[in-house]
């Protein structure tokens, strides 16, 4: 994320940079004009994901960075797959359609119809 947005977050959650740098920042980034988060359990620290659940809410929706409302979901995705198999027991197949047992199809159906 562009360090202006490194400060908005900063700011919003009531921290020091510093505080910022050492707790939320991967130090592997050399970035002087951009700021990489670290990962927890294979995700965003600010993703509030129940253990087991399937459903995931990031905590600083109202001011995430650009780099985050950009990222969309695809199926060739690893992170995608990982979950679809890990949470709703589907896969991807050779011709990149979900597939499943048709009752998991439909419990995962009705979770995308009811976030329209």
């Amino acid at each position: 994320m562009e360090l202006e947005e490194a400060h908005a977050i900063v700011a919003k959650l009531g921290l020091t940079w510093e505080k910022f740098i050492n707790e939320y920042a991967d130090t592997r980034w050399p970035g002087t004009r951009s700021v990489l988060l670290r990962h927890y359990l294979h995700g965003c620290l600010f993703l509030n994901q129940p253990e087991g659940s399937a459903i995931g809410l990031c905590s600083i929706h109202e001011f995430k960075p650009q780099c985050c409302r950009d990222w969309q979901a695809k199926l060739y995705k690893k992170e995608c797959r990982q979950g679809l198999a890990k949470y709703w027991n589907l896969s991807v197949d050779e011709t990149n359609h979900i597939a499943g047992s048709p009752e998991a199809l439909k419990v995962f159906q009705a979770f995308l119809d009811s976030l329209t």
